[in-house]
């Protein structure tokens, strides 16, 4: 990643290290050895970020703005018209992100997200799913063979928001029908190579719990001084 970030000419040799250890801090990335795997929170993020706030994802802006600063500590350019360039265009985006409703915004994060939170069958699988079907579990079967289908009572599975890990699958028919069937966004096989064993214990035990204080990176601190709600 290091050279990655060195042959884009994004960052200095002062901040490399700062960046991995923020990137794992904040639960976006789980490290095993020398390499780092997004987890489900860093896959929203990154999708959150592609879709309202792109230009700065991109390494050439993010470059330009280093080469920026590097001429202020030199002295060739003002800090005030630096930032002038930068808080007009940023503003201009909060405002248009903020313009979407917490509703609106999932509907395009599970859109852009679809192929990792609701894979498609191995074709492998197929057999298992016929013969689950086969056997009179038919709800089940359809859940396995059509991922958006919910195993417990057949509505369809959606994107929704939590504060603890960003987000998890729950049914559409929560509302209408009461079906309280959930699964966190909680991830493939490659991912889970990476867990500890105690972080694989406390992720199950916090998928059957609403009130879990830790799913895999992200953890419980505390409750906002003034809202009450879990941070």
């Amino acid at each position: 990643m290091v050279k990655a970030l060195e042959g884009a000419g994004v960052g200095r040799p002062s901040t490399y290290a700062p960046t991995m250890r923020l990137l794992q801090e904040r639960g976006y990335v789980l490290k095993s050895g020398r390499s780092l795997a997004p987890t489900p929170l860093g896959r929203l993020m990154v999708a959150y970020l592609t879709l309202f706030f792109p230009r700065y994802l991109d390494v050439k802006f993010t470059a330009n703005v280093e080469d920026q600063l590097d001429e202020v500590s030199a002295g060739s350019l003002a800090w005030r018209q630096v930032l002038d360039g930068l808080h007009e265009p940023l503003q201009q985006d909060i405002a248009a992100a903020q313009r979407c409703s917490t509703t609106q915004v999932f509907e395009l994060l599970e859109q852009k997200l679809e192929h990792l939170i609701f894979p498609p069958p191995q074709q492998q699988q197929q057999a298992a799913i016929a013969a689950e079907a086969s056997a009179g579990a038919a709800t089940l079967a359809a859940s396995l063979l059509h991922p958006r289908v919910c195993p417990v009572c057949g509505g369809r599975l959606v994107l929704k928001p939590s504060s603890l890990t960003g987000g998890f699958i729950g049914c559409s028919k929560h509302s209408s029908l009461g079906c309280t069937f959930s699964r966190p966004l909680w991830p493939d096989a490659q991912e889970a190579a990476l867990l500890s064993d105690e972080e694989e214990e406390v992720a199950k035990a916090a998928a059957g719990s609403s009130s879990g204080t830790v799913i895999g990176a992200a953890k419980l601190i505390g409750r906002h001084p003034d809202s009450g709600q879990p941070v």
